[in-house]
């Protein structure tokens, strides 16, 4: 995955990322259907991503177009915003290599209840489009269930560039932000509470110290083997990130919830500068950078708040935690 570069379809349009505002299944397929259809006749390639209810609905209303539209459960396919990132970027670099002249797309999401550090991350994935794609023909429509996430629907306003609201007008958002923007908002908006008095404190100064603390505290608490590792992985990872950046030591916080392990990595170096970071396979993979992705990829939650004064990343992992699929 790539930050950027010149388009390699020139003759068609950059990219367009709206919001979608709809109510019922019938303002979602009045708007989604003629979308799709116009596409598909001019040679466009589609993607849907949404829930099964709004897929029925639509692929009835498209009759046998919708045999040449690629079709995904937003509830089974794509657990984490990561995941669903890179299936994007992958799918849409392979339809305009395969000489498709623009890819329209339709990506829903499915909002969590219970986690804030979740949802924002959800919300800096929608964010992270528009620098994803800003080079390429894509047209993009991200449905909002209003009438189920009305909570959510200013952040709409600020990741997407146009707003189409499917019972009034479609416009451009005057609350959009760019994303390095919306992310130092999102920040202010939601500050990390501090680590409890009783988190165990670790100055490290290898990563080997900073994987004992992770092993005997995951082990203590009762989390999955299986997870045990992956939050090993992902905290050594994050540990040598630290120690490498950080001007005065790293330091490691671990502690538990009821139901979540908690580890927190902090350093007082110089802070990130890609926003990308950790969306997308690293643009030296043979040098390293691939922590903060395979961080995404393996625990339940990651949160991140960097500044030039130093940068903390929090990774969650759900207790006991649940072993790994077998392999087929």
């Amino acid at each position: 995955m790539t930050s950027g570069g010149s388009p390699r379809h020139s003759g068609a349009p950059l990219l367009v990322h709206e919001a979608l505002l709809y109510s019922t299944p019938g303002e979602f397929v009045g708007v989604t259907e003629p979308f799709l259809r116009g596409g598909l006749e001019r040679g466009e390639r589609a993607f849907v991503i949404t829930n099964q209810a709004n897929m029925d609905q639509l692929r009835a209303a498209l009759g046998s177009a919708a045999d040449d539209v690629n079709w995904a459960d937003t509830a089974v396919r794509f657990p984490k915003p990561v995941d669903r990132i890179q299936a994007l970027d992958r799918y849409v670099r392979e339809q305009l290599d395969s000489a498709a002249p623009r890819v329209r797309i339709i990506n829903e999401s499915v909002w969590p209840e219970d986690s804030t550090g979740a949802v924002s991350e959800l919300k800096r994935s929608e964010s992270i489009c528009n620098l994803l794609f800003a080079a390429l023909p894509v047209w993009m429509i991200c449905p909002y269930n209003a009438s189920l996430f009305n909570h959510i629907l200013p952040d709409a306003y600020r990741t997407h560039p146009v707003i189409r609201d499917a019972r009034v007008s479609r416009e451009a958002s005057v609350a959009y932000l760019q994303p390095g923007e919306f992310f130092k908002a999102l920040d202010a908006d939601h500050e990390l509470p501090p680590a409890p008095d009783d988190a165990r404190v670790l100055r490290f100064q290898t990563p080997g110290e900073a994987r004992s603390l992770i092993v005997a505290e995951a082990s203590a608490v009762g989390l999955h083997p299986d997870r045990i590792r992956d939050l090993e992985l992902a905290g050594c990872e994050m540990a040598t990130n630290a120690m490498r950046h950080g001007r005065r030591g790293a330091e490691m916080r671990v502690w538990d919830r009821p139901d979540e392990i908690v580890c927190q990595i902090s350093d007082t170096g110089g802070g990130l500068k890609d926003p990308l970071a950790g969306y997308g396979e690293p643009k030296e993979p043979d040098v390293g950078g691939w922590g903060l992705l395979l961080a995404r990829r393996l625990c339940d939650n990651v949160e991140i708040r960097t500044s030039s004064r130093g940068t903390v990343i929090r990774l969650g992992m759900q207790l006991p935690g649940s072993p790994h699929p077998r392999a087929s």
